[in-house]
C-alpha cells in the first residue's frame, strides 16, 4: 500500500510482457522462466517478502534448478523486508522503494541470470566465464578507467559518510546560536586558523542560509578532499616501484581514509584541526612530485651532449658560468631549454608546499617542527646535486615564503621579546607569566621532551585519543583487524631500506613524534590528525602485499583443468569493492545508530 497507482500498473505491465514472452516461447517446464514470472508477480502489488513462502515449496520441486531459484528469490524477499522495515524505516517512501528494487535486484536477478544456463556446476562455469569475462577484458583494456571509477565511488562514500544529515542529531545547536557573530568561537579551535574558517562558514552561511549545515560544512568538505590526496600520495609513491599494484594501493589508502570513524566525526564535527591531516597530505604530495620533476630533469641532463668545456666544469643547466662554445647544437639548445622548463615547474610546486607547510605551524603554533622538517628534507634532496638544480633559490624561496606563511607563529615566540607594551593594538609583546623560559642545556627540558614522546608513543599503540575533541574521544582511526596489516606495512617500509619511497613514509611516520619536541604537551587530537595520513597508508601496503600473495597462490587463481578463472588484478579489485561495502555499511550503522528506529519503536496508523 502507500504506492502511486501508475508504478503499480507499470509493474502490472512489466509482468504482462514477460509472460507473454515466455508463452510465446513454449518455455512451459522452465523453473527459471516460472521463478521469474512468480516474482515479478509479487512485486506488482510491492510486497517482495511474500516470496518468502517459495522456501517451504522449494522442498517440494523436482526439479534442482527450480529449488535453487526459490532459496535464492526467498533470501533476496527477506532481505527485502530487512532493509525497508529496519534500516530505511524514517526514510520517504521514494528511498525505501528505491533499495528494495535495488537489493531485489541485486541477491535474486544476478543469481537467476547465472542460473539459467543450467544448474550443472561446468554450466555455472561457462556463465560466470561468460558474464564476468566481458567485464574482465574491459576492466583490463582500461585499467585507468576503472581505477579513476573505483577512487570515484570512495570519495562519494567519504562524501556522504560526511555530509549525509549533517548539522542534525543534536550536532550545531549551539553554533547556530552564534552564526551571527564570530563563528569560529562556535565550531573552531580557540587559537590558529579561526579568521580563516570563519571566512569559510561565513561564505557558506551567505550560500545555505543560517542552519548549522552550513557552519560544518567547510570541515566535511575538507574531510573528503583529504581522502583524495590521501589517495594520490599513496599512489605516487609506487608509481615507479611497482605501477601495477600502486593504484590498488592508493584506493585501499582511501578507503580506510573514508571510513575511518575517528575523521568521520572529526570532519563532522566542524572543528578547524580537520585541516592538519589534509595539508600534511598536500605538502607530502607536492613535495614528491617537485622531486619527479628533478628526477626528469637529471635523466634529460645526462642525455644532453655537453661540449668538453661544460664537462670541465663551466656551464650549468640554466646558462650561467662558462659561455657556451659557438659550434653547439641546435638539439642541444632545445634540450636545455627543456631542462630550464622542467626545473621551473619545481618552484610552483614548492611554493605552495612552502604555504601548506606554513599553514600548518599557523594551525597550531607547537608544530613547527614539521615545516622545518620537510624543509630540511627538500633542499638536503637537492643540494647533494646542486649542480643540476638551482638549490640555493629554491632554498630561498622554501624558507622565505614559508617564514611569511608562518608570520603568525613565528610572532607567537617572538612577541616575548620584541614589540609593544602588553595590550597595544599593534605587534603588542605578550605578558611575562605567559612565557616558559626552560632553557634546552637543561635537563628538565629533555626531560620533557622524552615524557612527551613517551605519552605520543602510547597514544599511538593504543588509539586511545579521549582528549581528542568534540565527538571523537575514545574512537581508534584504525579497526582492530587492520592493525596487523599496519605491523605488515611497516615491516615492508623497514626492508625498503633508503628508497625515496621508504623515506618519504619514514618522514611522515616522524611527524607525530615531532610534536614531542616542545615544552608544550601535545593534545591527542593534534597526535592524530599528524598520524592519519600513515596511519591509512601503512595498512594499505601490508593489506595489498597480503592480497597480492594469496592471489598468486595457484589455488586462488586455477580451477581444477588448471585454467585461469579470474585475473589477479581482477581478483584484487573485486576484494576491494567487498572490503569498500562493508567498512561503509559498519560506518554508517556506527554513526547513525541513535537515528535509526527499531521495528519496535513504529507507531502505525490504526
Amino acid at each position: 500500500g502507500g504506492t502511486p497507482v501508475l508504478l503499480k500498473l507499470a509493474d502490472v505491465a512489466v509482468v504482462l510482457v514477460i509472460g507473454h514472452q515466455v508463452f510465446r516461447r513454449k518455455d512451459w517446464m522452465s523453473g527459471a522462466a516460472w521463478s521469474t514470472f512468480a516474482l515479478l508477480a509479487s512485486l506488482a502489488w510491492l510486497v517482495p517478502w511474500y516470496v518468502v513462502w517459495l522456501l517451504p515449496l522449494a522442498a517440494l520441486a523436482p526439479d534442482g534448478v527450480l529449488r535453487r531459484h526459490a532459496v535464492m528469490l526467498a533470501f533476496g524477499g527477506m532481505l527485502t523486508y530487512i532493509i525497508e522495515y529496519f534500516a530505511f524505516v524514517n526514510q520517504p517512501d521514494v528511498t525505501r522503494n528505491f533499495f528494495v528494487q535495488f537489493f531485489l535486484v541485486l541477491v535474486a536477478f544476478v543469481p537467476l541470470l547465472v542460473l539459467n544456463h543450467g544448474g550443472t556446476p561446468a554450466a555455472w562455469r561457462l556463465a560466470l566465464n561468460r558474464y564476468l569475462g566481458g567485464i574482465s577484458s574491459f576492466v583490463a583494456d582500461r585499467p585507468r578507467f576503472a581505477q579513476r571509477l573505483m577512487l570515484g565511488l570512495i570519495l562519494v562514500v567519504a562524501g556522504l559518510l560526511r555530509l549525509l544529515a549533517l548539522g542534525t542529531n543534536g550536532q550545531g545547536t549551539d553554533p547556530l546560536h552564534h552564526i551571527s557573530g564570530n563563528l569560529s568561537v562556535a565550531v573552531a579551535d580557540a587559537r590558529g586558523l579561526e579568521k580563516l574558517f570563519a571566512v569559510l562558514q561565513s561564505l557558506c552561511v551567505l550560500a545555505f542560509g543560517n542552519r548549522p549545515f552550513a557552519v560544518l560544512l567547510p570541515s566535511a568538505l575538507i574531510g573528503t578532499a583529504t581522502v583524495w590526496l590521501i589517495a594520490s600520495l599513496a599512489e605516487e609513491l609506487f608509481a615507479r616501484i611497482i605501477p601495477e599494484r600502486a593504484q590498488i594501493i592508493g584506493l585501499l589508502a582511501a578507503l580506510f581514509v573514508a571510513t575511518a570513524q575517528w575523521h568521520v566525526a572529526l570532519s563532522r564535527s566542524g572543528a578547524q584541526v580537520v585541516l592538519l591531516p589534509c595539508l600534511i597530505a598536500a605538502a607530502a604530495l607536492l613535495l614528491w612530485r617537485a622531486r619527479r620533476l628533478r628526477l626528469q630533469a637529471l635523466q634529460l641532463w645526462a642525455k644532453a651532449v655537453v661540449p668538453p668545456a661544460a664537462r670541465n666544469g663551466g656551464a650549468r643547466p640554466d646558462g650561467r658560468g662558462a659561455a657556451a662554445p659557438a659550434g653547439k647544437h641546435t638539439s642541444q639548445l632545445a634540450e636545455d631549454a627543456a631542462l630550464q622548463a622542467i626545473l621551473l615547474r619545481r618552484w610552483p610546486l614548492l611554493a605552495l608546499m612552502s604555504i601548506c607547510v606554513g599553514l600548518v605551524s599557523i594551525l597550531e603554533p607547537t608544530l613547527w617542527p614539521i615545516p622545518v622538517a620537510l624543509i630540511v628534507v627538500t633542499i638536503s634532496t637537492g643540494w647533494n646535486r646542486r649542480r643540476e638544480i638551482y638549490a640555493v633559490s629554491e632554498a630561498l624561496l622554501l624558507g622565505g615564503l614559508t617564514a611569511l606563511v608562518a608570520l603568525p607563529t613565528a610572532w607567537y615566540y617572538l612577541a616575548r621579546y620584541v614589540g609593544f607594551p602588553p595590550g597595544s593594538a599593534l605587534l603588542a609583546r605578550s605578558n611575562p607569566h605567559h612565557s616558559t623560559n626552560v632553557s634546552p642545556l637543561s635537563l628538565d627540558f629533555w626531560g620533557h621532551i622524552l615524557g612527551n614522546l613517551w605519552l605520543e608513543l602510547g597514544v599511538l599503540v593504543t588509539q586511545n585519543y579521549s582528549a581528542a575533541g568534540a565527538q571523537t574521544g575514545g574512537i581508534p582511526i584504525l579497526p582492530a583487524l587492520l592493525v596487523p596489516f599496519l605491523v605488515v606495512g611497516l615491516w615492508l617500509t623497514l626492508r625498503g631500506g633508503r628508497t625515496p619511497a621508504a623515506l618519504m613514509l619514514a618522514v611522515l611516520a616522524a611527524l607525530p613524534f615531532l610534536v614531542g619536541i616542545t615544552v608544550v604537551a601535545p593534545s591527542s587530537v593534534i597526535i592524530a590528525a599528524t598520524a592519519l595520513p600513515i596511519m591509512c597508508i601503512l595498512p594499505a601496503i601490508g593489506l595489498e602485499a597480503v592480497a597480492h600473495w594469496f592471489a598468486s597462490l595457484p589455488a586462488a587463481m586455477s580451477g581444477p583443468d588448471n585454467t585461469v578463472f579470474i585475473s589477479r588484478e581482477n581478483l584484487l579489485r573485486v576484494a576491494l569493492l567487498l572490503i569498500l561495502l562493508i567498512a561503509t555499511v559498519s560506518t554508517f550503522f556506527w554513526y547513525f545508530a541513535n537515528t535509526i528506529v527499531g521495528p519496535t519503536h513504529i507507531v502505525r496508523p490504526a
